[in-house]
């Protein structure tokens, strides 16, 4: 399975926001990493979440949104996406899902070999879910529902990919990071067949090897000018 993978694209019209993010480059960004999954016939495109920025009303987020994701209809490639802490705070679930189409997260995209697991970790310290709009980014956890749906979807001997927009690995600033992380990251590693964890919502990327397994934060799409994608073949 052959996927094509980016995160924290934040659209908005603004030429920058919080220092280093250039929101408005990102539509370009965009349709560059778009030329290259369809040069590379991914079968799947996958984004970590934080479509658009939180900046000006519900109502005009709401119209960035549908604009950032014309290109992505014009590929006819599947999308699958978790909804990040931005998206959260503008939407709803039920209207991200009708605004954009795509498959949220939790969910499973798999072939006969292959099995990609993305989580939806937007949920209080404990576990319960986020109210709608929710604005305190920090509060993140796997809920007790999903964390037994996870282990249930690692019992398989295919090769696996876990995706999620907040962050298990330690090494990264712990406001970041999944409150039951350490739980998390425990299960991976005893399922045995996790190749790789992708993360974002960390803009400015990281790499660890953790119980012998890859943790690799993708750089935000916002982040200045240089573009940050990836394709990767489980």
């Amino acid at each position: 399975m052959k996927l094509g993978i980016f995160t924290d694209p934040h659209y908005a019209l603004a030429d920058r926001l919080v220092n280093t993010r250039r929101p408005r480059l990102s539509m370009g960004k965009l349709k560059e990493a778009l030329d290259a999954f369809q040069k590379e016939q991914v079968d799947a495109i996958v984004c970590l979440g934080d479509w658009i920025s939180i900046w000006d009303t519900r109502e005009t987020m709401a119209q960035r949104l549908r604009e950032f994701i014309l290109p992505l209809r014009e590929t006819g490639v599947p999308v699958y996406t978790c909804m990040g802490n931005h998206d959260a705070e503008a939407f709803t679930r039920e209207e991200f899902a009708a605004l954009t189409g795509f498959t949220l997260a939790p969910c499973v995209l798999e072939d006969d070999e292959s099995r990609v697991i993305l989580l939806d970790a937007n949920a209080m310290r404990d576990g319960s879910p986020w109210p709608p709009y929710f604005e305190d980014w920090t509060q993140t956890a796997l809920p007790q529902e999903e964390f037994l749906w996870f282990k249930e979807q690692l019992h398989t001997n295919k090769r696996c990919l876990v995706g999620l927009h907040q962050n298990l690995d330690p090494g990264i600033s712990g406001e970041h990071v999944l409150e039951n992380a350490a739980e998390v990251r425990r299960l991976i590693h005893e399922a045995g067949n996790v190749r790789m964890v992708l993360q974002g919502h960390y803009h400015f990327g990281h790499e660890a090897v953790l119980d012998g397994i890859r943790y690799h934060t993708l750089t935000a799409m916002c982040e200045e000018e240089e573009n940050s994608f990836m394709i990767y073949t489980l």
